[in-house]
């Protein structure tokens, strides 16, 4: 199975490896609906609230289709001091002949 998939790497320019696949979505996945937010322990209010008046979006033909779906509720976490204070992403650099490490000839 390894040599197989090291064949079909193989086979394949680096240009054509590089260009990003589209994700297909199957459709189950098609009929979810996210609602995702920070999380809060208030937020369970919020959940019983949307499943109660789920059925006002099912009269109405704006939001029928939408109301179809399956609801599947998440959270991102809040951001904590260390997120706030400290940068992941580098800067970018503009001219790439800065990026060439400096000799050490005197």
């Amino acid at each position: 199975m390894v040599l197989e998939n090291w064949e079909k790497v193989q086979a394949i320019s680096r240009e054509e490896a590089l260009i990003p696949k589209e994700a297909e979505m199957t459709d189950e996945e098609e009929k979810i609906f996210y609602l995702i937010s920070t999380y809060n322990p208030n937020n369970n209010q919020i959940r019983d609230i949307v499943l109660q008046k789920w059925d006002i979006l099912r009269r109405s033909s704006a939001t029928k289709d939408l109301a179809e779906n399956k609801i599947v509720f998440g959270f991102r976490k809040n951001p904590n001091l260390k997120d706030i204070l400290v940068r992941a992403r580098l800067p970018k650099i503009k001219d790439p002949s800065k990026m060439a490490p400096k000799s050490n000839v005197a």
